[in-house]
């Protein structure tokens, strides 16, 4: 006797098909992900030799086509992780603030009808919204219509609703960080390290990148300048936006130094080693 497996199927052969069994979807994934255990299996159950597979014993097509679908979906399925949420959310928070600032310009356009030196008297635009819904006493601006300042609180309304959903994502963010990549965000922080992995396109490939790779992320185009016209070279990316780099003399030097720190605490992540993103930290320092 001759034992044939599919991927939907066992069968015991002679001069025909003596025995089979069709497997259910469980089955179907055991097989996919260890085929040699549910070889095993049925040698033994069935006291057979394992012949392979067999192209004669597709007895029906869309058995065949069912059992390649749940192994299909199941791919793709396993192929969604951390990374793919991770960079959702950091590409929605970097859409959300041009978004934000796009609209702040038009309410400060259109509220300075009635108060042109409140746009001029607060800078930070989440305070200028606040103060914007609030009744000002007006000395250069025309008196508008409640209609028409209804319209404009309205739009002040949604910014608000827009910092909102923000915040709400910068937490979200960092939740899911804390568990998949603790010791990088503990040295980088949510912002910088999202936009690592968003570039890099994963924690497996920032974690195989060499530090001086990871130093000049985001820095692409300048680095191709470089190397097609001879300009200067770039001594930063986006780790130019970690504190530690923006408050150095020499930046490019406080580049590459958080950079290595950055290699080490990804590793650490990607390995599932301990946590060591405070002690890189107090090094940094």
């Amino acid at each position: 006797m001759d034992l044939y497996i599919n991927c939907y199927g066992a069968f015991l052969t002679s001069k025909k098909v003596e025995k089979k069994y069709l497997f259910i979807e469980t089955e179907i994934l055991e097989f996919q992900k260890n085929k040699i255990k549910t070889i095993q299996k049925y040698e033994k159950e069935w006291k057979a030799k394992y012949k392979g597979s067999s192209s004669k014993l597709i007895e029906d097509i869309n058995l065949y086509r069912k059992a390649n679908f749940i192994i299909s979906k199941d791919q793709v399925s396993q192929s969604v992780n951390e990374d793919n949420l991770i960079i959702q959310a950091v590409s929605l928070t970097e859409e959300l603030d041009t978004i934000i600032n796009i609209l702040s310009k038009r309410l400060r356009e259109w509220s300075s009808l009635e108060m042109p030196e409140l746009a001029n008297k607060i800078q930070d635009n989440p305070e200028f919204v606040r103060k914007s819904l609030k009744k000002q006493e007006s000395k250069l601006g025309k008196e508008l219509s409640k209609q028409d300042t209804n319209q404009y609180h309205l739009l002040a309304t949604k910014i608000l609703d827009l910092f909102k959903l923000k915040q709400d994502n910068i937490v979200y963010l960092e939740n899911l960080m804390k568990d998949y990549c603790n010791n990088t965000l503990e040295l980088a922080g949510p912002a910088l390290t999202g936009k690592l992995l968003k570039h890099a396109g994963s924690l497996k490939k920032l974690a195989l990148m060499p530090a001086s790779k990871i130093q000049l992320l985001g820095a692409e185009k300048a680095l191709f300048r470089h190397l097609i016209t001879g300009s200067k070279s770039p001594k930063h990316g986006i780790v130019l936006q970690h504190t530690y780099v923006q408050k150095a003399k020499n930046r490019g030097k406080a580049a590459r130094v958080l950079a290595d720190k950055i290699s080490i605490a990804v590793k650490v992540d990607y390995f599932k080693g301990k946590p060591i993103g405070n002690k890189l930290k107090r090094e940094l320092k």
